[in-house]
């Protein structure tokens, strides 16, 4: 998966293109089970699913854009396959996207996903610090091997990103890497170059018009 928040509108086909050979030949490759994006200008809005996988798609997002995410999926064992699974999910102003399996939760929302049951237990929240926490209680209440995922809200125009993955697991799976720079930040599920920062286990990032303005860990809220 990949996000972004730009300083200034600008294209974004490299980053569609890098999910695309992430989703075909990357760790746990390949993720076929249909990709998923939010995106977000001054003048434009676009959110659309599909359960084509992304790399055999002519439906990549492309244009310019200043907020994003891009997802795809490669569904956990017992979940339901269907666009109504694919990433991100919409509730409340709210685009939520996540890698890794709740293998404790109920999957009792519309869409059977654990996913879902994940976005809803931490979507509310009055501010940074609120966030942390729910994710915090969320993490101590259920089993799981990744609950790393890219929040937008629509209404501040902010991605909220959270690095946090099973500490018993001796892989790099699920570490997500960031850059800022002068045009702005973009994550990813894997390194693009190495230029890029290693998220911490627990770290929980706010960015906002292309620069990260709060930062925690969930081990310390």
């Amino acid at each position: 998966m990949a996000g972004f928040s730009l300083v200034n509108p600008g294209g974004i086909g490299w980053i569609s293109e890098f999910v695309s050979r992430m989703a075909r030949e990357g760790k746990g490759a390949p993720h076929g089970d249909g990709f998923g994006y939010v995106l977000v200008s001054d003048d434009a809005f676009v959110y659309a699913k599909f359960f084509t996988p992304i790399y055999e798609s002519n439906e990549k997002p492309a244009g310019t854009f200043k907020l994003g995410i891009v997802h795809a999926r490669k569904a956990s064992e017992g979940v339901p396959l269907g666009v109504r699974q694919v990433h991100p999910f919409y509730s409340g102003e709210k685009f939520f996207a996540h890698n890794g399996t709740v293998f404790s939760a109920a999957r009792t929302n519309p869409y059977e996903s654990d996913t879902f049951d994940y976005f809803a237990s931490v979507k509310d929240f009055e501010n940074f610090q609120g966030l942390v926490l729910k994710i915090r209680s969320f993490a101590q209440s259920n089993r799981y091997s990744g609950l790393n995922f890219l929040m937008l809200d629509t209404l501040e125009n902010a991605l909220y990103v959270c690095c946090l993955f099973n500490s018993e697991r001796t892989d790099d799976y699920f570490v997500l890497h960031y850059k800022e720079s002068s045009e702005g930040f973009f994550v990813f599920s894997e390194k693009y170059d190495n230029s890029y920062q290693t998220m911490a286990n627990g770290e929980v990032l706010k960015v906002l018009n292309g620069r990260i303005v709060e930062r925690g860990n969930v081990f310390d809220a």
